[in-house]
């Protein structure tokens, strides 16, 4: 089981990350190429420093999923959380924060702004969901790692947790964490 838990953890966190990672590229890369803003001419117009800010936001995301492999789960869905804020913030920099051009007709109004508003709302919901799932993950092993009546593996640890009496069982029967076992002061 502690093998198969173990594969089951490294697939969803090489998965949370490979999706956090290919959505900081996308949109880094995005206003670049196949979502372009318009050229620079004489002026840079508000779409050219909407793109220089989605560069930086995207390179931070998939920075941040890479740091992500190689942390504990806590850390990890500190992490996710920041990606989130991020993601929140690639959905604001065209829409609200910096912008784009005013014309209906231009490039980066009909292709750039709806594409980086997607990958924002996609980040954010990718990484709202692996925090909840790494945050889950580290409160699990927290309590297998310090509560005294862990699950127990065999009998001899069985009745180590026993002894704790009838009143701590009762307080972990909800968890279904204990098997029925004779209290310590039941005859």
């Amino acid at each position: 089981c502690l093998i198969i838990c173990r594969e089951e953890i490294m697939n969803k966190k090489l998965l949370a990350a490979i999706a956090q990672f290919v959505l900081g590229v996308l949109i880094a890369v995005a206003p670049r190429t196949f979502a372009h803003v318009c050229e620079v001419t004489d002026m840079p117009m508000a779409c050219h420093y909407t793109a220089q800010a989605a560069l930086g936001i995207g390179i931070v995301i998939a920075l941040l999923a890479i740091i992500g492999l190689f942390v504990a789960e806590a850390t990890r869905a500190g992490l996710d959380i920041a990606n989130a804020v991020l993601g929140v913030l690639v959905i604001l920099v065209p829409t609200v924060l910096i912008g784009v051009c005013k014309g209906a007709m231009m490039h980066c109004h009909m292709v750039t702004l709806p594409t980086l508003v997607v990958l924002g709302v996609l980040t954010t919901v990718f990484s709202v969901i692996a925090a909840y799932l790494d945050l889950k993950l580290a409160k699990h092993r927290l309590y297998e790692s310090c509560h005294p009546c862990r699950p127990a593996c065999d009998e001899s640890q069985a009745q180590a947790v026993s002894d704790h009496g009838p009143r701590h069982r009762g307080h972990h029967a909800h968890r279904r964490l204990l098997r029925r076992l004779p209290a310590v002061d039941e005859p």
